[in-house]
């Protein structure tokens, strides 16, 4: 007698050609989508609908939720799933559809062999729209991109991964999404939920391009093509209370960052503060390479503001992030890119030859910190290990190259003098 299986269980199967039916129900709570799944559950449901032999309708994108969400929060999932099951979809969310569908076989162990047809409809369907002319881009075409352009940079090469997002972050700039919260924009206490919530997946989409600009400018020396000294986009809200539709006012970045006292936020937030420092850092370092400080004064200010904007926020995150940064990505990120910062400013002091002795206490004040610092992120690395193939590899190969950049710079550079 076959094994019975008791309502709402799940098995995996054996074989990729076994069929699976999962039916979507809609979640109550955030924390559905904060699950650890195995990167080899569902994947035979997906396989099966990628493919077309599955007669479920969304058991792909479910998948992405349960997978690629944490680490790319800009959809809000009942909102997706309410337009996703019309038949009267637009372009640009069937673009987005594939998208999400290319995501999360790009992290299932058995989909491997559909992720690249995926991807080259997914393509072609994004060429085919914006061919048009007069054609504007909205939220759904956006968030498309932001997540092929996550896909060139894991699977592709790094020259697709470099077009796919100037290509992004021009239709972000088309968009004018940095607007978002300009003054007579928009008002969320006469506004219905649905739309205060189409609002923050505008605001999610520019902040999670903001973040990528920056990891990807700073490696190569770019200039950003997004900007942070802005007041006309609010931060994202908590991930619980967007998911929930409990509207929640955030602050807008410059203000936050010129507070004098952080508080804690959520995981998303913390990465989107915590790349803006490093990315301070690193014009406090081009501007000392240039020379464009007359005495060290001028220097030590500008170190002296970036330091106290670190201490502050790994206060905040001592006293409110009691969870452990390697169960979220997103802080692990956040974490990794403070102590990144740290020891970005350590090589701007140490690159400077100093005529005065008493600035030399204060630069080995900061190789001992920048010491703590390197051992932290040797300790989060080896929480990679326990991360899905994505999260690890993208944060692995992030702050390799960074590091080996700065160690290359830190012996080759010649020193200027103050």
């Amino acid at each position: 007698m076959p094994r019975r299986t008791a309502p709402g269980s799940t098995r995996r199967a054996p074989s990729v050609k076994r069929k699976k039916r999962t039916v979507w129900q809609s979640p109550n709570k955030c924390n559905d989508c904060n699950n650890n799944i195995d990167d080899d559950d569902d994947d035979s449901a997906l396989i099966s609908h990628t493919t077309g032999a599955n007669d479920s309708t969304i058991t792909a994108e479910q998948s992405y939720f349960e997978r690629t969400h944490r680490f790319v929060p800009i959809l809000h999932q009942r909102r997706y799933f309410s337009w996703a099951r019309s038949p009267n979809k637009t372009e640009a969310q069937i673009c987005l559809q594939y998208a999400m569908r290319t995501s999360a076989a790009s992290l299932s162990s058995q989909a491997q062999s559909t992720r690249e047809s995926l991807y080259a409809t997914t393509m072609k369907m994004l060429a085919a729209l914006e061919a048009k002319d007069g054609i504007k881009p909205c939220i759904e075409h956006i968030q498309a991109r932001i997540l092929i352009l996550i896909y060139d940079f894991m699977r592709s090469s790094h020259n697709r991964g470099w077009m796919s997002a100037g290509h992004c972050f021009r239709l972000i700039q088309l968009m004018r999404l940095f607007e978002t919260d300009a003054a007579g924009q928009y008002r969320h206490d006469v506004c219905a939920p649905a739309d205060w919530i189409a609002v923050e997946e505008q605001r999610r989409a520019f902040w999670m391009a903001f973040c990528l600009d920056i990891h990807i400018s700073i490696r190569q020396e770019w200039p950003l093509m997004l900007h942070e000294h802005i007041k006309s986009i609010r931060l994202p809200m908590p991930e619980e209370s967007f998911q929930n539709g409990e509207y929640v006012e955030m602050e807008y970045l410059p203000d936050d960052l010129s507070s004098l006292y952080h508080n804690w936020r959520s995981p998303f937030n913390e990465s989107i503060i915590c790349s803006a420092i490093y990315m301070r850092s690193t014009l406090h370092k081009q501007q000392t390479l240039i020379g464009a400080d007359s005495n060290p004064q001028a220097f030590w200010a500008r170190h002296d503001k970036l330091d106290a904007a670190i201490r502050s926020r790994a206060d905040a995150h001592h006293r409110f992030g009691a969870r452990s940064p390697q169960s979220d990505p997103s802080l692990l990120f956040a974490f990794m890119t403070l102590h990144m910062t740290v020891l970005s400013l350590c090589h701007v002091t140490e690159s400077v030859a100093w005529k005065d002795t008493k600035y030399q206490d204060a630069v080995l004040d900061y190789q001992q910190r920048a010491l703590s610092a390197a051992i932290a992120i040797l300790n989060y690395s080896k929480s990679l290990a326990q991360l899905s193939c994505f999260k690890a590899y993208s944060l692995s190969c992030e702050f390799s190259l960074l590091c080996i950049t700065d160690q290359e710079e830190r012996h080759t550079r010649s020193p200027h003098s103050l």
